[in-house]
């Protein structure tokens, strides 16, 4: 079975509670549903010391609602900082995990 993987454009970081990790991983398209996707990330991250909350959207559900000033997505994006922007250029995409894995210290991820 060929699972679609889920390659972020951008992956954001909102420090909300310390201790944990709160992330918005923008993809540029999927056919996957929104609560398909979370599952995938989190099974994803499984093995990360740091708690981790994940939210993946598409760029058109995040773009749909960042002006609208009470969304989740205008917040997320007025108070996260930019971990990962993917610039428009043919590469490797890196999967949700390899990207986080690659964010975190070494001694957090077994």
């Amino acid at each position: 079975m060929n699972t679609p993987t889920l390659s972020p454009q951008t992956v954001q970081a909102l420090d909300l509670n310390p201790g944990d990790l709160d992330l918005l991983v923008i993809v540029s398209h999927s056919n996957l549903s929104p609560t398909e996707r979370a599952v995938r990330a989190h099974r994803s991250l499984r093995g990360v010391a740091v708690p981790i909350d994940v939210l993946v959207k598409t760029r058109a559900e995040v773009e749909r609602y960042r002006h609208v000033y009470a969304s989740l997505e205008c917040q997320i994006l007025e108070r996260s900082k930019v971990l990962y922007r993917r610039e428009a250029r043919v590469g490797q995409d890196l999967s949700v995990s390899e990207l986080v894995l690659s964010l975190l210290p070494p001694q957090v991820h077994s």
